[in-house]
């Protein structure tokens, strides 16, 4: 448990490579939250390039078991790489919704996300890096309707979809 609070506390500092290979070491030796934690090293680029195949092997080790964090994790993955493929991202809305029943939903305070998740891996915000990923989404939305925005504040999107809705047939051709 030392080495894995070791690679948990190392973040995206001078120790993070270290922290990765700590990380990797106790998951191949079956260290559950071993291999929810190298999923995330490995999902962010964490202590080296990202590593989204790996990533998403550890985080179905353990999701499959029943841990939300990787649960919440895989499904973010999965959504991430689906842009083209319907069943994929069905999967990610289904390790989305197992995170939630557990109780992992936006607005947890950082207490709560420790109970739910142990180790859990606390990164600083990065708001350019937020803003570029706001700005990229927002032009794919576009593409459903021309009523985008950009709610800064909240780092979220707002945008108005019931044409879209009327035209595709519901929300969930919409998604397809």
């Amino acid at each position: 448990m030392a080495l894995l609070n070791l690679a948990a506390s190392a973040g995206s500092g001078p120790g993070a490579a270290t922290a990765r290979s700590l990380a990797r070491r106790a998951a191949e030796a079956g260290h559950p939250q071993a291999r929810a934690l190298l999923g995330s090293l490995l999902a962010a680029g964490i202590g080296g390039p990202p590593e989204p195949d790996a990533a998403e092997h550890w985080y179905r080790e353990v999701a499959g078991a029943g841990d939300p964090a990787a649960a919440l994790g895989l499904g973010c993955l999965l959504l991430a790489r689906s842009s083209a493929d319907a069943s994929r991202r069905r999967e990610a809305l289904d390790w989305l919704e197992r995170a939630a029943r557990a109780g992992i939903a936006p607005g947890n305070t950082l207490a709560r996300a420790q109970s739910l998740a142990d180790p859990l891996l606390v990164l600083p915000r990065e708001p350019l890096r937020e803003q570029a990923l706001l700005e990229r989404l927002a032009a794919t939305l576009s593409t459903f309707t021309p009523q985008v925005y950009i709610h800064a504040a909240r780092a979220s999107l707002i945008a108005e979809v019931a044409a879209s809705l009327r035209l595709f047939g519901g929300i969930e051709a919409l998604c397809e």
